[in-house]
């Protein structure tokens, strides 16, 4: 993805995959080998059947890519030019929904494929959040790190004490969850991270 003149825009970087055909000499030397003709024919034709089936899946994986891309832009257009600040929450079903595709071919399309942005490479499965209310995980996740970052060392906050401010800072959020989103950032329980001095 390139910003060009004031526009994002979406330049696929698909030079490594090779132009596919069918070798016809193969063909006719299966052709001329073979005993039972009739025999030869049908399987000449359930290769040639397999070889256009899979060059159509490589187009369709193409154009999924392309559909998904483009809504990660429509979507998240302001972190992009702002920064994390504003991810906004974004599901593998709200993408489902606007590009008419299934969530599991959307999953397997953005496990496997990077996106160069303005702001740096992400994988783009990083923009896919789960949502507390209308606020990103992601979001809720970089809240919790400033908190702990900040917190006394010798006197680590529970997780219910960060419950606590995050409610105060007008985000509505479970115990369950801010232990869930603690340990998945890596970040040890609050007795772990005591720091005797």
């Amino acid at each position: 993805m390139k910003e060009i003149d004031g526009d994002l825009e979406i330049i696929v970087n698909d030079t490594y995959i090779p132009e596919i055909s069918v070798n016809k000499e193969y063909a006719q030397q299966i052709l001329k080998q073979s005993i039972d003709k009739k025999s030869a024919v049908r399987y000449i034709k359930s290769k040639l059947l397999a070889a256009e089936n899979f060059v159509r899946a490589l187009y369709m994986r193409r154009e999924t890519l392309l559909k998904i891309t483009d809504e990660l832009i429509k979507q998240q257009s302001a972190f992009f030019r702002e920064g994390k600040k504003v991810l906004e929450p974004m599901t593998y079903e709200d993408v489902s929904k606007r590009i008419n595709r299934d969530v599991s071919t959307i999953c397997r399309v953005v496990n496997n494929y990077y996106i160069e942005t303005p702001l740096g490479v992400y994988l783009m499965k990083w923009f896919f959040t789960s949502k507390v209310g209308d606020i990103s995980s992601q979001l809720i996740k970089k809240e919790i790190q400033k908190i702990v970052d900040a917190e006394n060392k010798k006197k680590p906050l529970s997780d219910q004490k960060i419950v606590n401010i995050l409610n105060e800072q007008g985000i509505e959020i479970s115990l369950r969850a801010v232990t869930k989103y603690r340990n998945q950032m890596g970040i040890s329980a609050s007795r772990l991270r005591k720091e005797h001095l």
